[in-house]
């Protein structure tokens, strides 16, 4: 028989086991720290106030690198926000009136919409370019046909972050990531853009011929660039486009690129304006050509150049405008043009005169002897040959002849850039008052 004292024992065990469980839970029980001490709706209208105040606080404004979406190229947008909920935004290029510098005032807000969102939210012509789904008057050939689509490009922008100087978006439907940056107070607005939109019209005013990046071994094929988007071929069935922005220096991808693995973002015009030199890695660079004249004889099968008489010397130009005027006299034409481009038929360096009459396109072409010996020297010579209709020309147009003879001479060349040498100036090495300016044209 077991004795009643043990049970006794056995039940105070277990009462003590009991509360020394009770007396752990206890232990362990903290009250919830609150680590927000306001609520979700006080800390969004806080942030709305931070970022409002932030973005009133740039005296001269900011300056916006926007990409429409993340295939586009990026263009400097520069915006000043005032606390009364208006902004000013200014630009220059080729989206702008006459690719010109524009300036727009409309209004903004900060909303609440899962998170601070900037919106101009009333229509701005400089911004909402690329918003706009209409047709705009320039879109880029090779997206296809945007009508209804327009540039794809954001109004409202999500804000991830912001600091004094810094300001960090997001475009809220296409997703492009934007950075605005605060303007120091001596940089005078137009001029700014003015120096970013020279440098974009010198380099990209059409898009670039076929240019180069060598990187060790491996050379990489650049096209394209109008729209601020790089076409980068390393063979014809590897490319990738790569978007960028025209700074007032030279240009930044929107975001960095491997190529044989080496990192590039930003590059810089060397000072002869003949490379886009690497920041990252000065011993890369793109490069186009040296020799101007070479350039000419290597693209005859792409390109043909057009005589500008506006910005031709005297001479030239009045020599344009009696030949205009004599084809207007003897056939009734307009829209003279003389061009300069090489004839398979031929097989030769031709000029080409041409107008319209009734709609309809009349052309005929004399053949020069065009010699390549010189860096950035042409030779030109008159072949006496040509085509039945260009010789025609030859004895019945009134200057064609004289215009013949003062082509007759060694030209030296020059461009803006080698980089993308679109307008060529060819100035006689005996006389450096006769000169005359050729476009290149795409051939058709």
């Amino acid at each position: 028989m077991i004795p009643k004292q043990n049970n006794k024992i056995s039940i105070n065990s277990s009462i003590l086991l009991l509360l020394s469980v009770l007396f752990l839970f206890t232990g362990c029980w903290k009250e919830e720290i609150d680590i927000f001490p306001n609520s979700p709706a006080e800390r969004l209208n806080q942030a709305m106030s931070t970022y409002e105040s932030v973005l009133t606080s740039a005296e001269n404004g900011w300056k916006m690198e926007y990409y429409a979406n993340t295939q586009g190229g990026g263009y400097t947008l520069l915006m000043k926000f005032d606390a009364s909920g208006l902004v000013t935004i200014a630009s220059r290029s080729i989206l702008t009136k006459n690719a010109a510098y524009e300036q727009d005032s409309s209004l903004y807000e900060v909303i609440a919409d899962n998170g601070p969102v900037l919106t101009f939210n009333t229509f701005n012509k400089v911004l909402h370019v690329f918003s706009n789904p209409e047709h705009p008057e320039i879109l880029d050939p090779y997206k296809g046909d945007l009508t209804g689509h327009g540039w794809q490009g954001d109004y409202e922008f999500i804000i991830k972050e912001a600091v004094e100087d810094t300001v960090w978006l997001k475009g809220k439907k296409y997703g492009a990531e934007i950075i605005m940056t605060k303007l120091s107070p001596e940089i005078q607005w137009q001029s700014y853009l003015d120096e970013v939109g020279d440098l974009d019209k010198m380099l990209f005013y059409v898009d670039m011929p076929m240019s180069r990046l060598k990187v060790d071994d491996v050379s990489y094929r650049i096209y394209k660039g109008r729209f601020h988007v790089f076409e980068i071929k390393k063979t014809d069935k590897e490319s990738q486009q790569i978007p960028f922005i025209v700074t007032s220096t030279g240009i930044q991808f929107y975001q960095p690129i491997e190529l044989n693995g080496v990192v590039f973002r930003n590059f810089e015009l060397n000072l002869t304006k003949t490379k886009l030199v690497s920041v990252e890695h000065s011993d890369y660079a793109v490069r186009c050509t040296d020799d101007l004249a070479e350039f000419i004889q290597n693209n005859t099968k792409e390109f043909s150049w057009q005589f500008i008489p506006e910005l031709s010397g005297n001479n030239f130009k009045n020599l344009y405008n009696r030949i205009s005027n004599a084809v207007a006299t003897a056939y009734e034409g307009e829209q003279l043009a003389l061009n300069f481009e090489y004839s398979t038929e031929a097989n030769s360096f031709v000029l080409v005169v041409s107008y319209l009459k009734d709609n309809e396109k009349v052309k005929g072409s004399l053949n020069l002897n065009i010699a390549f010996d010189e860096q950035d020297v042409l030779s030109i010579s008159y072949a006496n040959l040509g085509d039945d209709t260009g010789l025609q020309f030859y004895n019945e147009i009134d200057g064609l002849d004289e215009l013949v003879s003062a082509l007759t001479a060694d030209f030296e060349l020059s461009t803006g850039s080698k980089l993308n040498p679109w307008l060529m100036k060819c100035e006689n090495l005996n006389d450096n008052t006769s000169f005359f300016r050729l476009e290149r044209q795409v051939k058709n």
